[in-house]
């Protein structure tokens, strides 16, 4: 999130600035449309992207925010009387962190809806691809995240930084699915409980 925010820091100022040459209309409008571009290009990301051009987009993202933001608290200040200007300021104010928060609660929900609909049926065909029996599959893709992350950290160690591919994976489903055992062994124990 460094790149957003160098980005909302070198144009906030600068827009800023150039609101009060140019007015706030224009400027307003350029942000909006590089914050647009910018989540254009955000949601084409390939799942494997590489660093690089993620950074390159959050700090546009970044640029764009920082070209919105003097001149649109400018237009809505300059719209209400000088005698409303502080409890205008506070609006704004409480608006912007009711919308961050709210932004937060809303991704992170779609997030785990989307997780809960397809993460159990595509772990347990992945495991099932890379060789790992059906039944320890199975266990394995409902342990809870805690649990999963313990033994991929595991088989990680184990394997040595080597990257498995699916024509190389038969003797790590043996190793996994050892590791899984006890793991699975409690949680079949908790659920019969």
């Amino acid at each position: 999130m460094t790149p957003l925010t160098l980005g909302f820091l070198v144009m906030g100022p600068l827009s800023g600035y150039l609101s009060d040459r140019l007015g706030s209309r224009g400027l307003a409008t350029t942000g909006m449309v590089i914050m647009a571009a910018a989540f254009m290009m955000l949601t084409l990301l390939p799942a494997n992207f590489s660093y690089p051009v993620f950074t390159t987009q959050i700090l546009i993202l970044g640029l764009g925010m920082g070209i919105v933001s003097a001149p649109n608290t400018t237009a809505i200040m300059n719209a209400v009387p000088a005698e409303y200007c502080g409890v205008s300021s506070g609006m704004i104010a409480t608006f912007r962190n009711i919308a961050s928060t709210l932004s937060i609660t809303v991704i992170f929900s779609l997030v785990t809806v989307g997780l809960a609909a397809h993460l159990l049926g595509t772990l347990l065909g992945r495991l099932t691809v890379a060789g790992i029996p059906r039944d320890a599959a199975t266990a394995a893709s409902h342990l809870p995240p805690a649990a999963l992350a313990d033994v991929a950290a595991v088989v990680s160690f184990l394997r040595g930084g080597r990257v498995v591919h699916e024509h190389d994976a038969v003797g790590n489903a043996e190793g996994l699915a050892e590791l899984a055992g006890p793991e699975i062994a409690v949680l079949e124990a908790e659920r019969a409980d």
